[in-house]
């Protein structure tokens, strides 16, 4: 494989990775890709977002609460990008972080086109730019210039010999320089991916915001003492037992409260209960309350008591008042709970409050159908930073903290290695090297000699580096003509219409004497093939000097290694 094909085979492989990278993080959903590109308007995910903003969504295999998504809305016909707050059965509860209402809309799984990856600030604005039609054609056509003047350039660059005839550029530089660019391309392709990586991850906060649940908990239960008789079987009155009048004049209730939340918390506040009479006409009045009482933990109680003979007196003094008498009347026993503290780091301020209703009729007191003697109540608290944020990548977490260090550091050590690279393949290789560098990529355009000295006086003019001197060996369609100098050195030449350019290589000692009947310059051993000297001229190839033809004068045996 030549260097050309070997160029462009790795330019390919360098372009076939970037291209499989991009498509991979950025193939819209439409050609077959997971990512969907969402613009965002109005205000009701701000600060996060802005109008005009672009976010890449991704597809997940499944959606957790506080994760931003972008669904499609059945009721509006529209995409939404708001945050999951919650699940009703297999339906997600989404909210506008500026908003203080839930969504109507309850989407499905189905329904979401993914979850927030990347934030392209502004990115909405110069997309919806670039598709008015105004814009876009000068764009595409400063492209199409772009693109199509440099394939003109790449082409006019291409010489052409004496007779029209297109030659390849000659090679350039060692074996050794082709390969340290070969790496600098590679590490350079490695440096671009990092690079996206990196811009990725500071892109996404390295935390997430996480959602605590808490739970406040009520349980009623009430008692009295009672006799002993046909109704009640033991001296106390438990809750669940039927309440008559004439047997239990008075009645205690006791609230129990409970607060259960996972992870460290601290909470106190206050507690009363108070206890309202209402008559089915309307008319309500409430009894005096009892002082808060103050609570600290996770549990606090409160009690009152119902005085059946204080509620008959008050409910007579109602039927006097209006004129209406009997009737059905309800009493209400309702606590009034504040609560306040820290979860999980998070200021917490809360109220619990759970009616008891009991109807009262004038023998017996009910438990009002629908009234329970247990009641719950469960609300969230968002911590911003609590836990790592993950980027979902092919059903994998992937920490962006860590994305972050790895790609930065990534991009540093390609980038050095780019470097390194380049700067060993633009160094100037040691003269002592510079023969078998030559030999090694120019071999099938030396020949041996023993002299450079023809018949006809010619004129010799010396040039820089083997490089240039091959270059006029392409221009001329010619050979190159070798004859060593010494063990260090040798002379180059190209003869052509009666001058001859020469470029003399390594560092020259003094000439030794040659032995009587060695022709001059061809003492040592040689380092060219035993057959080198007879080989034929490449096709096209019509002159060569007749003395250049005699083969090296060599003693039988190996070559000599190339330094």
């Amino acid at each position: 494989m030549t260097r050309r094909s070997r160029t462009l085979f790795l330019t390919a492989i360098a372009f076939l990775l970037l291209f499989g990278s991009v498509w991979i993080l950025f193939a819209p959903r439409a050609v077959g890709g997971h990512a969907s590109y969402v613009g965002t308007h109005g205000i009701s995910m701000e600060p996060v977002f802005h109008t005009g903003d672009l976010v890449v969504v991704r597809q997940q295999s499944q959606y957790r609460s506080g994760e931003v998504v972008a669904y499609q809305s059945h009721l509006l016909n529209v995409t939404v990008l708001h945050r999951i707050i919650g699940r009703d059965g297999n339906r997600f509860v989404t909210k506008g972080d500026n908003n203080s209402f839930v969504d109507a809309d309850h989407p499905l799984p189905s329904d979401i086109f993914g979850a927030e990856w990347m934030l392209i600030a502004r990115g909405g604005t110069a997309v919806g730019w670039l598709r008015q039609p105004a814009h876009a054609v000068p764009v595409a056509v400063g492209l199409a210039l772009v693109v199509g003047g440099g394939f003109g350039a790449n082409s006019s660059r291409r010489r052409r010999g004496r007779n029209g005839t297109r030659h390849p550029r000659p090679p350039k530089g060692s074996a050794i320089a082709f390969g340290a660019w070969q790496v600098s391309i590679a590490a350079l392709t490695a440096t671009l991916l990092c690079l996206a990586l990196t811009w990725i991850a500071f892109h996404r906060p390295s935390t997430t915001a996480k959602t605590v649940t808490y739970v406040q908990e009520g349980q009623f239960t009430y008692g009295a003492p009672v006799a002993v008789g046909p109704v009640y079987q033991r001296p106390t009155l438990a809750t669940g037992d039927p309440i008559f009048l004439r047997l239990v004049p008075r009645l205690d209730v006791t609230f129990d409260y409970t607060f259960q939340a996972p992870g460290a918390h601290e909470v106190g506040g206050t507690v009363a209960i108070g206890v309202e009479l209402a008559g089915a006409n309307g008319w309500t009045r409430s009894l005096p309350e009892g002082p808060a009482t103050t609570f600290l933990g996770d549990q606090a109680t409160a009690g009152t008591s119902l005085d059946f003979v204080q509620l008959r007196s008050m409910i007579t003094e109602a039927e006097k008042a209006t004129g209406i008498v009997g009737g059905s009347y309800t009493v209400r026993i309702r606590p009034d709970l504040r609560v306040a503290g820290s979860l999980s780091g998070k200021a917490l301020a809360d109220a619990f409050s759970s009616p008891l209703s009991f109807n009262l009729t004038a023998d017996q007191l009910l438990l009002a159908q629908g009234s329970t003697l247990r009641a719950s109540k469960s609300a969230t608290v968002t911590v911003p930073g609590a836990t790592p944020h993950h980027l979902v990548f092919e059903g994998r977490n992937i920490d962006v903290a860590l994305l972050r260090w790895a790609s930065t550091i990534g991009a540093g050590f390609f980038l050095l290695t780019a470097l390194f690279a380049a700067l060993a393949a633009t160094r100037k290789r040691p003269d002592r090297r510079e023969r078998g560098r030559i030999y090694a990529r120019y071999h099938r355009s030396l020949v041996p000699v023993t002299s450079l000295d023809g018949v006809v006086p010619i004129h010799v003019i010396e040039v820089p580096n083997f490089e240039a001197l091959m270059r006029i060996a392409t221009h001329y369609e010619r050979l190159v003509l070798v004859r060593r100098d010494d063990e260090r050195a040798d002379t180059y030449a190209v003869e052509d219409g009666g001058v001859q350019f020469r470029y003399r290589s390594g560092r020259r000692r003094p000439q030794p004497e040659a032995a009587a009947g060695t022709p001059a310059g061809a003492a040592g051993k040689r380092w060219f093939p035993k057959d080198f000297g007879t080989r034929v001229p490449p096709k096209g190839v019509d002159y060569l000097p007749r003395h250049a033809l005699e083969p090296c004068e060599a003693e039988e045996g190996p070559l000599l290694p190339l330094p």
